[in-house]
């Protein structure tokens, strides 16, 4: 089973400029401390399936966080149907997560087990705080026994009128004896920093924490051999070349009749490769349902369009215009913006005539 479609997140990625300043001038840690409750169990979640998911196993994560949760924020199955799970309990507070807290947290999932509010207990429980726990609180999870021990002493003043609302939970005989063969070692945390560290595996750090985890690759390599995915836009260039010299043969060996078209052939298709490399650069580091890269391909078609339509003395001419457009157009707020460049906006051009009909040279 698979999760609902993960939002992409607003916050820091509405324009390259705010990123920039953010990633300049505020450390992560104090990023991930300054987003509500509610986007902090959005990234919780961001990171269990896009980090923990393929590496654990899990075959469903479900953010569950708000009014009958049951104390489970963001549940991870290994198995939905059997209720096989581990459970990421987020708590954003102001302050490290103290004992009292964590221990009414363990008695709400007790209660909830005892009562078969929930099936069977979590394999794992996790307490995700983005100021990490206080070292009371720390000391606490490190010692099972411990736990039980101090959720019996200390259950009237943590657990008794917090865990229901407007309701007394009492500590009977028979729910002591239940919490007596609890176990208790399945409860630990995930400090802030850990966390941050395996976060920036996912596609959603960079629009997070606006900080690029890996720069883009500098140089790009374009194949000697035509790939066959390249088939339509080399044939709309060789199309071009062959108006240009007023030829009724658009093969590819055309271009030794003109050393200086093989040298205008080569540099479109390094261009179409460095496209395809911001496509690819892109895919890496934003979420995947926030794909600028066809985003800004949308802009430089609606920039060039007008171009193409327009007379032209021949395909070259028309090809040279519209790739000088290009160059020209004004686009703002696209995260990509900051990694473009001229010889990228050409390309762009080029996966658009591989992709669409009326992109073409030669008319």
């Amino acid at each position: 089973m698979e999760q609902t479609t993960i939002a992409c997140p607003q916050s820091f990625i509405n324009s390259s400029k705010k990123r920039t300043i953010l990633s300049d001038s505020i450390a992560p840690l104090k990023i991930l401390e300054m987003y509500d409750g509610k986007e902090y169990e959005e990234i919780i979640e961001e990171w269990c399936y896009y980090y923990l998911k393929p590496k654990k196993g899990y075959e469903m994560v479900a953010h569950l966080g708000g009014t009958g949760d049951k104390g489970r924020d963001v549940a991870a199955y290994f198995n939905y149907k059997e209720c096989v799970w581990d459970n990421y309990q987020c708590k954003h507070y102001d302050a490290p997560l103290g004992s009292s807290t964590v221990l009414m947290e363990i008695g709400k999932l007790c209660h909830n087990c005892y009562t078969k509010q929930l099936t069977r207990p979590p394999q794992k429980y996790y307490f995700m705080a983005p100021k990490g726990l206080s070292p009371t609180a720390h000391d606490l999870l490190a010692f099972p026994e411990k736990i039980k021990t101090e959720l019996i002493s200390k259950w009237d003043a943590n657990c008794k009128k917090k865990i229901v609302d407007n309701q007394d939970i009492e500590l009977d005989e028979k729910f002591k004896e239940y919490i007596s063969k609890f176990n208790f070692s399945i409860f630990n945390y995930i400090t802030p920093l850990e966390f941050l560290k395996q976060f920036k595996e996912t596609p959603y750090y960079t629009a997070r924490f606006g900080e690029l985890v890996k720069p883009r690759e500098l140089k790009i390599h374009t194949p000697e051999e035509i790939q066959g995915f390249e088939a339509q836009y080399i044939k709309k260039i060789l199309d071009a070349y062959a108006q240009y010299l007023k030829s009724s043969d658009s093969g590819k060996h055309i271009l030794e009749k003109d050393p200086e078209l093989k040298t205008d052939f080569d540099r479109q298709r390094v261009s179409y490769f460095n496209a395809e490399s911001l496509k690819q650069f892109s895919r890496d580091t934003y979420p995947p349902e926030c794909d600028y890269f066809e985003l800004l391909k949308q802009e430089i078609y609606d920039g060039v369009i007008d171009s193409i339509q327009e007379d032209a003395e021949h395909g070259l001419a028309r090809l040279r215009k519209v790739l000088n457009r290009a160059t020209e157009l004004q686009i703002t707020n696209n995260p990509l913006l900051d990694q473009t460049k001229t010889v990228d906006r050409k390309g762009i051009c080029h996966h658009l005539a591989n992709e669409r009909e009326d992109v073409k040279w030669a008319k």
